[in-house]
């Protein structure tokens, strides 16, 4: 028996219609996976830069106080005699005026020669060089002084030397910082122009942590 003609068109139609479904999932999926992919090309969200401030001064004068603590009481196993003390305090004064007179020579106006242009000159003034006769007195009372005495300030130096690269003021920093901030900023002062959010100061943090450090 011949199946009628409208009936096969009828069965041909039906079955494009079941298909459609099919190709259109398809190109669904095809896409979701084209968008998925770009979007694990795509760089990650950037975070939220955790920082805080440090008066590195403040830290550094704490720092200083540490190391002195540091020395006297090394300086407590060594038994000196009150002779040897009275030198070290002697030499430890005359050296702290020879630190303040040359702060202050350098503080003041160096005399300049008249330029002379002559072939090769580079045509800068020329600075004179006068020694200061009190500045030279006192740095040759300073080494007379350290003379007998001379081992042992080269010890203690070497002490406060190798406790100031220990604890330094950046290993400080570094050490309470790493895990809590991404960026710490040395700063004195307030900032010219802050808005609104409140920023930490870390300064006293890393003072109580180095006075743990060295108790």
């Amino acid at each position: 028996m011949k199946i009628p003609l409208l009936l096969v068109t009828c069965l041909f139609l039906a079955g494009c219609c079941r298909e459609e479904p099919k190709v259109t999932n398809q190109a669904l999926l095809s896409e979701l996976q084209t968008i998925k992919s770009e979007l694990a090309k795509a760089p990650p969200a950037p975070t939220k830069l955790r920082w805080a401030t440090a008066d590195h001064y403040k830290i550094f004068s704490a720092l200083t106080q540490a190391s002195r603590d540091h020395l006297a009481r090394t300086a407590q196993t060594d038994q000196l005699s009150p002779a040897i003390e009275a030198q070290i305090r002697e030499y430890e004064s005359l050296r702290m005026q020879l630190v303040v007179a040359q702060a202050n020579a350098s503080t003041r106006s160096i005399p300049v020669r008249p330029i002379r242009i002559s072939t090769g000159s580079t045509g800068l003034p020329e600075r004179e060089s006068n020694p200061d006769p009190e500045l030279q007195a006192l740095s040759k009372r300073v080494e007379e002084a350290k003379a007998p005495i001379k081992e042992l300030i080269e010890k203690r130096d070497r002490l406060a030397q190798e406790f100031r690269e220990k604890h330094s003021v950046e290993r400080l920093t570094e050490e309470y910082a790493k895990g809590r901030y991404d960026l710490i900023v040395g700063t004195r002062e307030k900032p010219m122009y802050q808005a609104g959010t409140e920023v930490t100061d870390i300064t006293e943090a890393v003072i109580a942590l180095l006075k743990e450090k060295t108790k």
